[in-house]
């Protein structure tokens, strides 16, 4: 265990949501309780020394060593981040970092991604197939392959300018309300609950506007996905929001990114994807986190093998 600890890497983890029971608008089985998330907590308390994302960041920029140290972060802004983790954050006395995307807590809009995984979760396949043709036919993309689901052919298929226009059809096509389904559930974290957790010593970060795929977008879509939100969300809470990590981890192409930060390393301090390779962090624009919401012994071969399996093999 002490080899696979290295003291000069940065370890960075990332979840979604802490909860008993998975919401519909979720991957089945995406999310921890919160005694997976305790027991998780308990045991990198023990074998590392857990910092805030602007102490890592502080150490990156003044070349000062890593001693093993470890960031605790989460993405999207879900309600139940705010009812189930930082209880038990706060009683350890863990900082961790929340990256928030601006068009969800701001303007209490669901997430397109979510929003398929509610289709998903309530409809039959056939149905869903069915809707899907029709949208081949009329925007001249790929069919989706009977056992894809509609995340996996959105993000291979869609383009992104037309997410939100493909999301609406799906929307009247079975008359879903999802503005009424949002008044009604509120899965996204409200101004007071931010703010309770900016006192709490915790820091926040943006997640993007509207969580698309970087990848597939050009360079002022990327900076107006950033900055908007970076911006909406400082003037909405008063503070400022330094950090960025990347919806589904995906990067925008080298060269945009490179311009990116050109432009904007004044004001986004850090951004992050989600592959790290266990070397050495050097650089607060390419960190890398590890997913940790699955169970406990998921979760120790994703902390401590799979980034050796990422480096080695090639992924």
């Amino acid at each position: 265990m002490k080899y696979l600890i290295k003291n000069n890497n940065l370890r960075i983890i990332y979840y979604h949501m802490i909860s008993g029971s998975t919401p519909e608008y979720y991957p089945q089985n995406g999310s921890i309780n919160k005694d997976t998330f305790q027991w998780q907590l308990k045991f990198l308390k023990k074998r590392f020394n857990i910092i805030s994302i602007d102490e890592a960041v502080y150490k990156i920029n003044n070349n000062i060593k890593f001693n093993k140290n470890l960031i605790i972060t989460f993405d999207d802004g879900f309600s139940s981040i705010y009812k189930n983790a930082m209880p038990i954050l706060d009683d350890y006395k863990i900082p961790s970092c929340i990256y928030l995307i601006s068009d969800c807590v701001l303007k209490n809009k669901m997430m397109w991604r979510n929003i398929l995984f509610f289709i998903q979760n309530n409809f039959k396949n056939s149905l869903i197939n069915n809707i899907c043709s029709q949208i081949s036919d009329e925007f001249k993309i790929n069919q989706k392959i009977q056992d894809k689901n509609l995340l996996s052919w959105s993000m291979s298929e869609w383009p992104m300018n037309k997410r939100d226009v493909l999301v609406k059809i799906f929307l009247d096509e079975l008359s879903i309300n999802i503005d009424q389904y949002m008044n009604d559930n509120q899965p996204y974290m409200q101004r007071k609950e931010l703010l309770e957790i900016l006192s709490s010593g915790h820091t926040l970060g943006t997640h993007s506007t509207s969580h698309p795929n970087f990848s597939k977008l050009n360079y002022f879509e990327c900076e107006k996905e950033i900055l908007e939100s970076k911006q909406g969300l400082e003037s909405h809470l008063e503070c400022k929001i330094n950090h960025f990590s990347y919806p589904f981890g995906v990067r925008m192409d080298k060269s945009l990114e490179e311009k990116f930060i050109l432009n904007h390393s004044n004001s986004i301090k850090s951004m992050a994807g989600i592959k790290f390779k266990f070397k050495e962090s050097k650089d607060t624009y390419q960190l890398e986190r590890d997913k940790m919401e699955v169970n406990k012994l998921q979760s120790m071969l994703r902390l401590f093998a799979l980034p050796y399996f990422r480096r080695y093999i090639g992924r």
